[in-house]
């Protein structure tokens, strides 16, 4: 299962160099999976899952950095590293909660898609980082999407 990871990660570098920047983008953003073994359903299995997960995802980030690095036009943006902080000091992101869901019970047993103002989590759930068991919140999607920009600015695009 981690070799998988690792062979998918490769083969999203090579269709990013492959397949958009030789068809013509000068810009392509690639995103390193976050911290899975962070998330709410992640937190709920055994130690020895969720270091299964973080194996997966490790190959899977470590296969795709190393395939676009040098490219130029490709800029690797760690999603991992900015979730894995988030999560371990949450407070300069504004983060309130990184460990519970937003969503509540619903028809879909607490899943994002069912997710609405009838069926939150307890409380003020704006600033949570997980709206179900793996999906982020809206603000934490705002968080992301900062961070991004910010790297594209570093690289001078923008």
């Amino acid at each position: 299962v981690v070799a998988a990871m690792g062979t998918a990660g490769a083969e999203l570098a090579a269709l990013g160099k492959n397949r958009i920047v030789a068809n013509g983008a000068n810009f392509v953003v690639v995103n390193a999976l976050p911290d899975l073994a962070i998330t709410p359903g992640a937190l709920t299995e055994s130690a020895q899952t969720r270091e299964l997960i973080k194996a997966m995802v490790a190959a899977f980030n470590d296969q795709l950095k190393a395939g676009v690095a040098g490219d130029a036009k490709i800029l690797h943006v760690d999603l991992f590293a900015l979730t894995h902080d988030q999560a371990t000091n949450p407070a300069p992101y504004g983060l309130t909660n990184t460990t519970m869901a937003a969503c509540g019970a619903n028809v879909l047993g607490g899943f994002a898609l069912a997710c609405n103002g009838s069926n939150l989590a307890g409380g003020d759930v704006s600033h949570f980082m997980f709206a179900d068991g793996a999906h982020p919140t809206p603000f934490e999607h705002l968080l992301v999407a900062r961070y991004i920009s910010t790297q594209m600015v570093i690289k001078g695009w923008i």
